[in-house]
C-alpha cells in the first residue's frame, strides 16, 4: 500500500508478486495483496487487469475493497 501511496504502481506489483511467491495465494494477507496488485495493474493501464480483477471477484466476491478497485480501474477502462 505505501508503494500504491507514493503513485509507484510498478513497486506496488513487485511487492504483491512477491507475497504470493513467498506466501502463496493462500496467506494471511491474500486478498490485500491481490487488490494491491490489481490495483497496480490497471494504474499502470496493464491489460491483465481485467483477468486480475475477475478472478478477484470469484475469489472475493463481497469484498470490502472492491469499490477501491473499482475507481482504480475505471481509467484503464
Amino acid at each position: 500500500m505505501a508503494a500504491l501511496r507514493r503513485d509507484d504502481a510498478a513497486a506496488a506489483l513487485a511487492a504483491a508478486d512477491d507475497h504470493v511467491a513467498r506466501f502463496g495465494k493462500r496467506g494471511q494477507l491474500a486478498e490485500e495483496a491481490a487488490a494491491i496488485r490489481v490495483e497496480a495493474l490497471c494504474r499502470l493501464g496493464d491489460p491483465r487487469w481485467s483477468a486480475a480483477l475477475e478472478a478477484y471477484d470469484s475469489r472475493w466476491p463481497r469484498s470490502a475493497q472492491r469499490p477501491r478497485l473499482t475507481a482504480a480501474c475505471k481509467a484503464a477502462r
